[in-house]
This record gives C-alpha cells, sequence and structure tokens, in this order.
C-alpha cells in the first residue's frame, strides 16, 4: 500500500491525515494508560524515539532505537501517579516518496507525582513539540521516528481524588 497524495501540491489526502491522527493519539493514550508494549508497537521494528537527557537542560538526548528499547523509555513514565497527554495541533507534509509523511506534533504533557496526605500533588507540565517521520508498513501508519523537544516546562499544585 501506498500513501494518497491529494490534490496539488503533493498534499497528504485527508484518509491518511485522519490515520496518522489516530496514531499520534494512540500513542499518547497508551502512555497514558501505562501500556508501553503498545506504545512500542506503533512504532516500526527498529524505530527510534528520542527524549531530553534531562529536562533541565538544552541539547543531550538520549536515543532508544528498536521497540524494547522503546519500551524500556516508555517504563518511566509508569512510575508516575497519573500522566495526560493532550495533543493541541498537528501537521502532515508528505516526506521523500508515497510511504513516507513527516509530522509536527504540538502536545502538553501532565505529570502528576503521588499525592500527599492532603490530596495536594505536583503537576509537572510539558510543552512538547514532537517531529516525526512516519512510514507506512503492511499493518498500516508506524513511527520510523519521534523526537521530543521539550519547550517549556512548568509546575501547578494541584489536587488529586482519593481511590474508595
Amino acid at each position: 500500500m501506498t500513501a494518497e497524495v491529494g490534490p496539488g501540491q503533493g498534499e497528504v489526502s485527508g484518509g491518511d491525515r485522519a490515520a496518522l491522527g489516530d496514531l499520534v493519539h494512540r500513542y499518547a493514550a497508551a502512555v497514558d494508560d501505562g501500556r508501553p508494549e503498545v506504545v512500542a508497537g506503533l512504532f516500526v521494528e527498529q524505530g527510534v524515539l528520542v527524549v531530553p537527557a534531562d529536562p533541565r537542560r538544552v541539547g543531550e538526548t538520549l536515543v532508544h532505537q528498536g521497540r524494547e528499547a522503546v519500551a524500556a523509555a516508555v517504563m518511566q513514565a509508569t512510575g508516575l501517579h497519573v500522566t495526560y497527554h493532550a495533543i493541541v495541533g498537528a501537521t502532515f507534509t508528505p516526506g521523500r516518496d508515497r510511504d513516507e509523511v513527516i509530522g509536527r506534533v504540538a502536545c502538553t504533557a501532565h505529570h502528576v507525582r503521588a499525592p500527599g496526605e492532603d490530596d495536594a500533588a505536583v503537576d509537572d507540565v510539558w510543552y512538547i513539540v514532537y517531529r516525526d517521520r512516519y512510514v507506512r508498513i503492511a499493518d498500516g501508519w508506524r513511527f520510523a521516528r519521534r523526537e521530543l523537544t521539550l519547550g517549556f516546562r512548568e509546575r501547578r499544585s494541584v489536587k488529586v481524588p482519593r481511590e474508595g
């Protein structure tokens, strides 16, 4: 299967845009649901996830290549009380050929640490842009490369409902 090219200057078709939008939302949902194996399955076999080595500093990155490495990187988020990734914008442009698309996805990511005795918790909010390269394989669109660029962070005090 090849990517559908729409009318005009080689636009990504509406059908492919919908499938790519679904892919980036499934990534966010799988991270939030603590399912690193699902996240890894959204990448091609030797796919690459690039993340900041230290979110307090610009420049140094960690490169995780292959599904097993991607799953291990995502496991770090499962130690948080809750995460919440909201996709706030996405653009998709044709790549080098009909089976490649380049994406820019803006996301607000909440990382909430476990609440204290008073139900107060800290939400470390990241304002992210993902620079993506997608390829179409037999099963549909997958990430070939996803690079997280952290624009800025803020910390908020939040209240977390107690269970039970």
